[in-house]
């Protein structure tokens, strides 16, 4: 092992910072708190 992820769970992590990022950003603008996925 290299300390590397394997290319299916860098998509993974990839897929789930695009939610969490496009939550982020529409709860800003909605004035309103986040609501994270990855706390719950």
């Amino acid at each position: 092992m290299d300390g590397r992820a394997d290319e299916a769970r860098f998509q993974e992590w990839q897929k789930e910072s695009r939610a969490e990022a496009a939550e982020g950003v529409s709860a800003f603008l909605e004035r309103r708190s986040p609501r994270f996925t990855w706390g719950a």
